[in-house]
């Protein structure tokens, strides 16, 4: 079973805002991004219900920030060998 914690470090390695919310109703609501930790700013990216959930939108995540800086790098590298600067 996902739990709170597992999301918290993810998030955390990631490096993605995270706060939290529990109603009371069994689901606990996890919101990514924004400027602070307090759930109910407006500045957040999205948020999803539940520990499952947030693990696999964090996973998405991780996968979109690993391809970004993929291509930056391939750009980068590109700019320098058209200006002799190769590495």
């Amino acid at each position: 079973m996902t739990t709170e914690k597992e999301v918290q470090q993810e998030a955390t390695r990631l490096g993605v805002p995270l706060s939290t919310y529990s109603p009371g109703d069994g689901i606990t609501r996890y919101r990514f991004g924004g400027e602070s930790n307090e759930y109910f700013a407006s500045s957040a990216w999205t948020t999803v219900l539940g520990a499952r959930d947030a693990l696999t939108w964090l996973a998405g995540y991780g996968h979109a920030a690993s391809r970004a800086r993929e291509q930056s790098q391939r750009r980068l590298d590109l700019v320098e060998r058209r200006h002799g600067r190769a590495s």
